[in-house]
């Protein structure tokens, strides 16, 4: 059909509509996975936390400054503290921290394209998959054969509607 709608000159809507034509080949996608599985073991120390844990514990969040005060403190007068606090753990969880946070926000530029190209593909796939409703709509007539395919395909469009919840319009 894009043969002969080009030939006539008529660009498919299709083609407008694709906002991303690409594929990952199987080779390349079981290299990603295991680029993956090599970052993560190089980060055994990972640990995941619950939600719940999460809520139970003060985490750095905004208080960075707070903490940054703390080692200056410690920098100028390490014999405060107690024989039991690690000065120099202390210092290791900053750096360590530091390294990770830049860590995450590479990771995380990354995730947010991931995300954005699953969201364009989700809408390109959506698109399509409503111009090949219009064409069974429009070709059932012709194939009664057609038929249940196309009841299946209007049950989720008939889900999918959506509600007008403006106010009626006032009666004259």
């Amino acid at each position: 059909r894009e043969d002969t709608n080009q030939s006539l000159g008529i660009a498919s809507s299709m083609a407008m509509l694709n906002q991303i034509s690409a594929v990952l080949s199987d080779a390349d996608k079981a290299e990603i996975k295991a680029s993956l599985a090599a970052l993560e073991a190089k980060m055994p120390f990972l640990k995941p936390i619950t939600a719940d844990q999460t809520k139970a514990r003060q985490n750095l969040g905004d208080s960075k400054d707070h903490v940054l005060k703390g080692i200056n403190a410690m920098k100028l007068r390490p014999d405060i503290m107690s024989g039991t606090f690690l000065v120099t753990e202390y210092f290791k969880d900053l750096d360590f921290h530091s390294q990770l946070y830049e860590l995450q926000q590479e990771l995380a530029a990354l995730q947010e394209k991931l995300n954005g190209t699953l969201i364009w593909l989700g809408q390109d796939m959506m698109a399509n998959t409503r111009e090949v409703y219009e064409a069974l709509q429009r070709e059932v007539k012709n194939d009664p054969s057609l038929q249940p395919l196309l009841d299946e395909m209007s049950a989720y469009y008939a889900r999918t509607k959506k509600v007008d919840t403006s106010p009626p319009a006032p009666s004259k």
